[in-house]
């Protein structure tokens, strides 16, 4: 298991990556903004992903191969979820982090021209189960743990959209990412590389 609170334990070839409470500020302040993330990997593949948001009454979900869900209320009233068509970056919809979420300069200069080339929008539900549900046309985190990207990395992934890191890896471990509706992902990373 791998988790945000106690890190790795045990040895096997599958591994459940659990974030408890991703968004603990906004569950300490009361607000609605958080949720439970959980993600199965088998010999370093994710293959099951789950984010319960039970604040917003909403569930999503993928099984590798099997495309991706969205519940609000009863998980029997689930329904398949995709991507946007959008290819235009500058009618783009997108998630930017805000200041407190960017480490560095390098960080803040991404941030900076991603918001310059695209149209940021306000947050309502996770920004990659956003992109998944297809009200963003891309999120960019800059600073993330794998337990904040395994389970909505696999739900973009079968909702049609990408996922890498911000040089172009599918790599759960280097404290970035990109989710997108596909369309746009090489124009993300060509202005990411940029920087």
């Amino acid at each position: 298991m791998l988790g945000e609170e106690r890190g790795q334990t045990g040895e096997s070839s599958r591994r459940w990556i659990v974030d408890g409470i991703d968004g603990t500020a906004d569950f300490a302040a009361g607000t609605l903004d958080w949720g439970t993330l959980i993600a199965l990997e088998v010999d370093g593949d994710v293959v099951v992903g789950v984010c319960d948001l039970p604040a917003h009454g909403r569930r999503y979900w993928a099984v590798r191969g099997g495309g991706a869900f969205r519940a609000d209320g009863s998980i029997e009233t689930g329904r398949r979820i995709g991507v946007s068509a959008g290819r235009d970056l500058r009618m783009a919809r997108s998630y930017v982090p805000p200041e407190e979420w960017l480490p560095d300069a390098r960080a803040r200069a991404i941030a900076s021209s991603l918001a310059s080339a695209t149209k940021p929008e306000p947050q309502q539900d996770h920004p990659a189960l956003q992109v998944a549900a297809g009200s963003y046309e891309l999120a960019v985190f800059l600073s993330a743990g794998p337990w904040d990207l395994a389970a909505p990395a696999l739900i973009v992934q079968e909702a049609g959209g990408r996922f890498t890191d911000i040089s172009g890896r599918l790599d759960l471990n280097s404290g970035t990412a990109i989710f997108s509706n596909g369309h746009l992902h090489d124009e993300l990373l060509r202005i990411v590389a940029g920087m």
